[in-house]
């Protein structure tokens, strides 16, 4: 019985995986969730292969509307929008695009193997003597990196920062520069 909804799971996992497709772009300008554009311009930085076999190259420029922009929320969720490309410039022709797609920001662009093995090796230190030195690594990592510009200001924030109680605040508002790179995943909307 385990086996059958391990492989039922595994197959659904497969299939909305499959629907995705996650793409490689640069900003050519700057974007904010607090004041966006109307439309926006994405560099494709990979080729991308299509479901029809053909190949969209790398330098593509795709055009798109902003729109369905969700303010920041507690829980530390931060802002999200919708990207629905329009038109592609494909070595300086443009195209319409007939598909319905959307495109959304992936937050893997912003989780790097350092982050991951930073906070294994913090909770596997959690697991090993039951939390007593968890939250000491936090207040140590915090008081290293001194981002606050205060040693001990940055340790007391780092250490809020790696507890649960931190979930009550707010997440941030989506600030993209122009030249930054990242990774945009497109579906076709289930309507």
């Amino acid at each position: 019985m385990k086996r059958i909804i391990l492989i039922t799971a595994l197959i659904l996992l497969t299939q909305i995986c499959v629907q995705a497709k996650n793409v490689k772009v640069e900003a050519l300008s700057d974007f904010s969730t607090a004041n966006p554009p109307h439309t926006w311009q994405l560099k494709i930085m990979e080729d991308v292969q299509m479901g029809d076999n053909s190949i969209i190259p790398t330098g593509s420029i795709i055009t798109g509307r902003i729109e369905d922009i969700k303010a920041p929320a507690r829980g530390k969720r931060n802002a999200k929008f919708t990207f629905v490309p329009v038109s592609i410039d494909i070595e300086g022709r443009e195209y319409a695009i007939q598909r319905n797609l959307v495109g959304q920001y992936s937050f893997l662009t912003s989780v790097t193997p350092q982050k991951i093995a930073e906070k294994g090796v913090v909770a596997v230190g959690n697991k090993v003597v039951d939390g007593l030195f968890g939250p000491g690594v936090a207040l140590v990592e915090g008081a290293v990196k001194n981002e606050e510009g205060n040693r001990a200001k940055s340790a007391a924030v780092s250490l809020y920062e790696s507890t649960p109680l931190s979930y009550i605040s707010k997440g941030k508002e989506l600030e993209i520069p122009a030249g930054y790179k990242f990774i945009m995943s497109f579906k076709e909307p289930k309507d």
